[in-house]
Parts: C-alpha cells; structure tokens; sequence
C-alpha cells in the first residue's frame, strides 16, 4: 500500500512540474504568492517540493504513528486502555 500512496504522489509531483505553465494558466496569478514569494510559479512549485518530500517519507514511516496521544507508545497504549477497562469492570 505504501508503495502505491508513494507512486501516487511522485507521479502528482511529476504532473505538476511537466504541467506547471498550464496550471499557472488555468489558476492566474495568486495575490499571495506574489506578495510573499514574488512569482506564482515559484509557489507551484514549492508545491511539487512538498509533494515529493511527502512522497518519499511515507514508504519509511515518516507519518506512521500520529495521533492525539503525543509520545505515548503502543505498549503504554495498551496498558492504560487495560487498567482503564479492569477499573471499571471492578466498580
């Protein structure tokens, strides 16, 4: 599966740089990306950076485990949801 979500945003990065003058055509000037970067192109293409950055963490599992508990590890997962059912099985 990693494989394909990597092949997939390769292959979007890819599109974006080979059709880059299209989509600056089809989109026009972004007021902010003239403000801040001073050229709409430049931010297609930091665009097609971030993909292929993304692209290429994610087959090593740069964004494998995210979620609302912080650092907490699968193990310390597994212990807190087991005394929290084992106290309240006891009450």
């Amino acid at each position: 599966m990693k494989i394909i979500v990597w092949l997939l945003f390769i292959a979007a990065g890819a599109a974006i740089i080979h059709f880059r003058f299209t989509i600056y055509e089809f989109t026009g000037e972004w007021d902010w990306a003239n403000k801040y970067l001073n050229n709409t192109m430049v931010a297609i293409i930091m665009i097609w950076m971030v993909l292929i950055g993304i692209g290429s963490a994610y087959p090593f599992g740069a964004f494998d485990d995210f979620s609302a508990t912080g650092s907490i590890t699968k193990d310390e997962q597994q212990l807190k949801k087991s005394n929290q059912t084992s106290s309240s099985i006891s009450k």
